[in-house]
């Protein structure tokens, strides 16, 4: 595991430690759980994206036919 350190303007402070008030957490468990749901979003924006390109090709017709 590595220790990270970053520097949030007060509002967004503010807010983070709000909301991780209000779930009954601390800030650090609710920053993982932002940046885990933000990379569980991607993975399946990407699966998404892959099934459409791979439906793509399904969908074309080919310009010559033997018969």
């Amino acid at each position: 595991m590595v220790k990270v350190s970053l520097d949030l303007e007060e509002g967004l402070h503010k807010e983070i430690r709000k909301k991780a008030i209000d779930k009954g957490i601390t800030m650090k468990a609710y920053l993982i759980e932002l940046i885990e749901k933000g990379k569980s979003i991607d993975d399946s924006e990407n699966i998404a994206k892959a099934n459409k390109e791979e439906g793509a090709d399904e969908d074309r017709v080919p310009e010559t036919v033997k018969l």
